[in-house]
């Protein structure tokens, strides 16, 4: 299902004060593990967005597609 090398928009389920909300980011998956995902961003320091708030660093996450709290996952390029 996940390709790796493929950036994709990955949408979790995040326990606030409020309940559970819906967070999206995007993340390229660097290996697939059964339902582990290994999933990279890299650092962030030449866009305009950058250039205002300053460098981002690289981070690095597995995320578990059988966990409750992951909703979906949509192909970017």
């Amino acid at each position: 299902m996940f390709e790796i090398g493929k950036k994709y928009e990955f949408c979790v389920l995040t326990a606030t004060e409020d309940g559970l909300s819906e967070t999206l980011s995007r993340w390229t998956v660097v290996d697939v593990e059964g339902t582990l995902l290994h999933l990279h961003v890299p650092a962030d320091t030449d866009s305009p967005f950058a250039k205002l708030s300053g460098p981002s660093e690289e981070r690095n996450m597995v995320l578990n597609t059988a966990s409750s709290f992951f909703h979906s996952a949509t192909l970017v390029d």
